[in-house]
């Protein structure tokens, strides 16, 4: 356990082990203000995105239910999310050149993904500004990734996003009096725009023809249930 960057506690009515029972858990509980604890300790020697060898951030998330005392916003105790706003919001970062799946907010879950081009420094910390600003934006949790990740693909998206992230160093929390965002920097580091000084490695992906081999053979295997990649619909922006 000592190696774990991310812990998510819940309470004894969640399923642990249903992914869609404890993002629900999360939108509905935590406050990224005031339900989210950052440190550091100790990583696994192959964790290239931590600032020094085997050692880096951490991240525990606090998603039970909270008594009136624990509550600060003025809000109740969720940010409610209006799929019309939502909408609106959208289509007001038509100049932006990102993908967005925003797919989960359907789901009653407070997340968005958007992979961006970083080109320059602070890219991610001044597009997490712009999106908070906007009047009708109401999501508790939003996770950057590079533009060659594909956001339909949410486990993939989320694997290359953890092996990228330091949480306590990418890590940007905004907030005003009515609601509060968790923006987390799951892109690649690069020396020139993020002054990352250690060696950054590219990703080892299997051919497609062994991921159809696989596929085809998984259920010989007795390694466990099959999970199919599903397609989602993903909002390009400026684009219906």
């Amino acid at each position: 356990m000592m190696f774990n960057k991310i812990l998510i506690i819940v309470d004894e009515t969640i399923d642990v082990h249903n992914y869609t029972q404890v993002a629900q858990a999360i939108s509905l509980h935590a406050n990224p203000a005031d339900d989210i604890v950052f440190g550091k300790g100790p990583l696994d020697v192959l964790d290239h995105a931590a600032s020094k060898l085997a050692f880096g951030g951490k991240m525990g998330i606090d998603a039970t239910p909270k008594m009136d005392e624990e509550l600060t916003l003025k809000l109740n105790k969720t940010q409610i999310v209006d799929r019309n706003k939502t909408n609106q919001f959208f289509e007001a970062l038509a100049n932006e050149n990102i993908n967005i799946n925003n797919s989960f907010i359907d789901k009653a879950i407070s997340f968005m993904v958007c992979s961006i081009k970083k080109q320059k420094p602070d890219t991610v910390k001044n597009l997490a500004e712009k999106i908070f600003s906007h009047p009708n934006f109401a999501i508790k949790f939003v996770l950057f990734v590079d533009d060659t990740v594909a956001v339909a693909d949410i486990f993939m998206t989320l694997w290359v996003a953890m092996n990228n992230m330091d949480p306590e160093r990418d890590k940007i929390i905004l907030k005003d009096e009515f609601k509060t965002t968790l923006f987390l920097d799951g892109t690649a580091k690069k020396a020139d725009i993020d002054y990352f000084k250690r060696d950054w490695p590219n990703a080892v992906l299997s051919s497609e023809e062994t991921i159809k081999r696989i596929d085809s053979i998984w259920q010989t295997l007795e390694i466990g249930d099959f999970i199919g990649i599903t397609i989602v619909k993903i909002f390009p922006i400026g684009k219906k």
